[in-house]
C-alpha cells in the first residue's frame, strides 16, 4: 500500500493511480462518472485533511473491491470514453445486487421497453406523470408557450405532420373530448370571461327586456346559448369583450349579425329598410299580375293551349 493511503478504501484519484501502475490505465473523468453518477457506489468514509491545512471535508473513500470489480468490467468503456448510456447497460451484470445504489437511474431504452410491455409499470408511470403535470401545470404551460414563441413555424409543422400520420387517433381523441365537454358550463364560463356576466346577471338583464331581444322582440333563452348574444359597442372594449359602459343588451343572433354587418349605422339600416320596403311592394304587384295572367291547367286540358303556344301537350292530355 502506498504511503498516505488508508486500509479502509481508496479515493477515486488513488484508484486511478493504482490502475495505471498496474498497467491498466483508465480516464479519470470517465471513471469518476461511472463511480459517482452511474453506479453510485456507497461511500465508506472520507480522508482526513493534514493538520493546519485549509479547506473543508476530505476526499470520499470507496471500498477497494467494488472499485476493482467496476474497473475490471468497465475498462473497455472507460478507455473508449463511452457515454453514460453505454455504461448503464452493463452495470447490473457487473455488480451484484446491493453493491450499487437502488436509486441508480434506469437507461431510457429499458424504461421505454418496460412501459410498452409491463402494464403495471405503464399504469404507475401514467399516474406519476399526471400528478406531476397537475402539480406543475403553470410552469409547464409557460415552458410550452416559450418554446412555441421561439419557433412557431417548426412547432406548427410538427403538429401538422403528427395529425397527418395519426388521423384516426386524433379524431378519436377529439370525439372523446367533445363527449366529456360540458357545453352549458363552457358557455357560462365564456360569458363571464368575455362580458363579466354571471348566470344571475343574465337572468336580470333578460327580465328587464321582458325575456325578448331588445331589437326585434323575439324571445331569448333563459340561459346563455348560441342563439342569444350580448350586444355591445365595439369602440369601447373591442369585438370580443364588453363592460357595463358599452353593453347594450341581449339580442338574438340574427339581429346582432345584421347591425354588425351594417356597421352599427342606424341611417344605413333605415335606408336598407326603406328600399327593401319599396322593392317588396313592386315585387308583390309583379307577382300578382303574373298570377292573374296564368291559365289554370284544367282549362288547358279542355280548350287546348292558348294562341301562339307551341309547347307539346303532356302525355294523356288531348289537345
Amino acid at each position: 500500500m502506498r504511503p498516505g493511503m488508508t486500509a479502509r478504501g481508496w479515493t477515486i484519484s488513488e484508484a486511478v493511480a493504482e490502475f495505471e501502475r498496474a498497467g491498466m490505465p483508465v480516464d479519470e473523468a470517465r471513471f469518476r462518472i461511472a463511480v459517482t453518477r452511474v453506479a453510485r457506489l456507497r461511500r465508506i468514509g472520507e480522508t482526513r485533511q493534514p493538520p493546519g491545512s485549509k479547506g473543508g471535508r476530505g476526499q470520499t473513500l470507496y471500498e477497494i473491491g467494488q472499485l476493482q470489480r467496476l474497473h475490471s468490467a468497465l475498462a473497455p468503456w472507460l478507455i473508449a470514453r463511452e457515454t453514460e448510456g453505454a455504461l448503464h447497460g452493463v452495470l447490473p451484470v457487473v455488480l451484484p445486487h446491493g453493491e450499487y445504489s437502488s436509486s441508480m437511474p434506469e437507461p431510457p431504452e429499458r424504461r421505454r421497453e418496460r412501459y410498452a410491455n409491463d402494464p403495471e409499470y405503464h399504469a404507475r408511470m401514467d399516474a406519476y406523470h399526471a400528478a406531476y403535470a397537475a402539480k406543475n401545470r403553470l410552469r409547464l404551460n409557460a415552458r410550452k408557450r416559450a418554446a412555441y414563441a421561439a419557433n412557431p413555424e417548426q412547432k406548427r409543422a410538427i403538429q401538422r405532420a403528427y395529425r397527418a400520420a395519426n388521423q384516426a387517433q386524433v379524431t378519436e381523441k377529439q370525439r372523446i373530448r367533445d363527449a366529456r365537454r360540458d357545453r352549458a358550463k363552457g358557455r357560462v364560463q365564456q360569458m363571464y370571461a368575455k362580458h363579466g356576466i354571471t348566470p344571475g346577471e343574465w337572468v336580470e338583464i333578460r327580465a328587464a327586456q321582458n325575456g325578448r331581444c331588445y331589437l326585434c322582440d323575439a324571445e331569448v333563452p333563459a340561459e346563455p346559448c348560441r342563439n342569444a348574444v350580448v350586444d355591445h359597442d365595439h369602440r369601447c372594449c373591442g369585438p370580443k369583450k364588453s363592460c357595463s359602459s358599452c353593453r347594450r343588451g341581449i339580442a338574438c343572433r340574427p339581429c346582432n349579425s345584421i347591425i354588425g354587418l351594417a356597421g352599427d349605422d342606424p341611417e344605413r339600416l333605415h335606408q336598407i329598410a326603406d328600399r327593401l320596403h319599396a322593392v317588396l311592394v313592386t315585387q308583390a304587384q309583379r307577382l300578382a299580375s303574373r298570377a292573374a295572367s296564368m291559365v289554370p291547367l284544367f282549362e288547358l286540358a279542355a280548350d287546348g293551349p292558348p294562341p301562339g303556344d307551341t309547347r307539346r301537350p303532356s302525355p294523356g292530355v288531348s289537345p
